[in-house]
């Protein structure tokens, strides 16, 4: 028994030695930007989040804010009653041989509907105006200090981005840095991917607000016919069971004015000199070699059972609050007290095996395909932590646990609704805690 004592104690000392060399190949990278969603880069600091697609010419950092959902609790459905009589004549059924009968009572009587969806924040878009090949492309997500990187050569200067979302602040940093005096020129605007949306400018400050859908329902209204599901959703069928629309997102006056609210502040700090204009709706960012900008994102989430709408919290105060406590510290504050939070957590296990040289310098999206062909234990061993990495960046204390897209998802209908389901998936999302 001693040495089975032994061997495990051994097990742990190798696993918790680690060394500045073990953490610098921990890099996802790669010599192209993003082409789609799948292959942007994520951050997050257990609250909010961004997929980083790492484009040159028009970055896009696509948001999340992780209590942003459809709906309200008035919208939940919950009249069902499963009497016992009922319970006895659904049994009878089945005893019987007659499951499509005990199958039409169930789904009709005994089944609720989907609960809500989870929901996009929106997109910021940080476009170049400086003109020129691009060169010398490098992007990278460093999952040992959870930091996304993007640098390029462009006209012969160098510019280096640099994402992370600090969990201690709770604000998403963007820093951009030029090799060469007065370089920078950059457009910043939000999108949106609801209709609700909109944009202006308050001072020097870039503020962004919208209202998420009152109900959403990604079943069609087919299939809901199909199993007689009318009387389940009052939204969108009425009481003789016809349809009220012809869409299944219903935003503002659709639904009695329902919905999460929802606000972002942007808040540009030039180290230097450099100029920033003001339009209705973008922020015009020039003559500077360095600047870096704060993100702070809020909803009008107020507890699970209280309206967002009539009773949530005000985001612009959240929002106002977020940035004025970030902008106590300079970005190299900032960017330390966001490595030295996220590693406390990281930093507790290191996992090292062996590849070849010939493995280790090659982007990841290669490596990858290449791993068909020849074990890479060391692209196994960052799988693991990349695994790790997620989990520290999308769930924190004092926010909601991973769903089923983690804290990431871009569509306002996402798949399985980015739901928590009990009887599996939300119990797999932490098995590797």
């Amino acid at each position: 028994m001693k040495y089975k004592h032994l061997l495990f104690l051994f097990a742990l000392i190798l696993l918790s030695c680690k060394s500045q060399e073990d953490y610098d190949t921990l890099k996802l990278w790669y010599q192209a930007p993003a082409a789609n969603w799948n292959e942007a880069l994520p951050v997050g600091n257990g609250h909010s989040g961004a997929m980083v697609f790492g484009n040159p010419l028009e970055e896009i950092l696509q948001l999340n804010e992780n209590t942003l959902y459809s709906g309200e609790p008035s919208v939940i459905f919950d009249d069902i009653a499963v009497t016992p009589e009922a319970f006895e004549q659904v049994v009878s059924l089945l005893k019987a041989g007659r499951y499509q009968q005990a199958n039409d009572i169930v789904t009709r009587e005994w089944l609720g509907r989907l609960h809500q969806y989870y929901q996009p924040f929106g997109d910021l878009h940080i476009r170049s105006n400086v003109s020129g090949e691009v060169t010398d492309y490098h992007r990278e997500l460093d999952i040992s200090r959870a930091i996304a990187t993007t640098e390029y050569k462009q006209g012969g200067v160098t510019t280096r981005r640099v994402v992370f979302a600090s969990h201690p602040d709770n604000v998403i940093v963007v820093h951009v840095k030029s090799d060469q005096s007065k370089a920078l020129d950059m457009t910043l605007s939000f999108g949106s991917p609801h209709p609700t949306a909109a944009t202006y400018a308050r001072d020097n400050s870039l503020i962004y607000t919208g209202k998420a859908p009152g109900y959403v329902e990604r079943r069609t209204f087919e299939q809901m016919e199909a199993w007689g599901d009318e009387h389940k959703h009052p939204e969108l069928y009425d009481e003789e069971g016809n349809r009220k629309f012809d869409k299944r997102v219903l935003y503002g006056e659709e639904i009695d004015n329902l919905g999460m609210t929802f606000e972002a502040h942007l808040q540009p700090i030039l180290p230097k000199k450099g100029k920033v204009e003001m339009t209705d709706s973008t922020m015009l960012v020039y003559n500077t070699d360095e600047v870096y900008f704060v993100l702070a994102q809020a909803t009008s989430f107020n507890g699970y059972d209280k309206s967002p709408s009539r009773e949530g919290i005000d985001p612009s105060v959240k929002c106002d609050q977020l940035i004025k406590g970030a902008m106590r510290y300079k970005f190299k504050q900032l960017k330390n007290r966001h490595v030295a939070d996220y590693q406390n957590l990281f930093n507790r296990v290191v996992l090292t095996m062996p590849s070849t040289d010939e493995q280790e310098v090659l982007p990841t999206d290669e490596r990858i395909i290449a791993f068909a062909e020849k074990d890479d234990p060391a692209l196994a061993a960052m799988l693991f932590q990349f695994g790790r990495y997620l989990m520290i960046s999308g769930s924190r204390p004092g926010g909601q646990p991973l769903n089923l897209q983690g804290m990431w998802n871009k569509e306002i209908v996402p798949p399985w609704n980015s739901a928590y389901t009990q009887n599996i998936n939300a119990q797999m999302n932490y098995w590797p805690a």
